[in-house]
């Protein structure tokens, strides 16, 4: 919600600050396992997070859609 109180001053187009909003709560990058990867750092972790931030919006993304539409 803080990304479309935000996004609502500088874009004026409805669908495009409603997708915005939405596109936001999506889940992050598969590309951070592979650079963890080539760094020799912790890809559990990683795992896990990309993990957390794809179940997650399952949640999120619904009510935020919801929201979005009522204001």
């Amino acid at each position: 919600m803080i990304t479309f109180l935000v996004l609502r001053f500088f874009i004026r187009n409805r669908i495009l600050l409603e997708i915005s909003t939405i596109l936001s709560g999506c889940p992050i990058a598969g590309n951070v396992s592979m650079l963890c990867m080539e760094y020799n750092q912790d890809v559990t972790l990683v795992s896990k997070g990309i993990c957390i931030s794809t179940l997650l919006p399952m949640i999120s993304i619904p009510i935020v859609s919801a929201l979005v539409a009522i204001l």
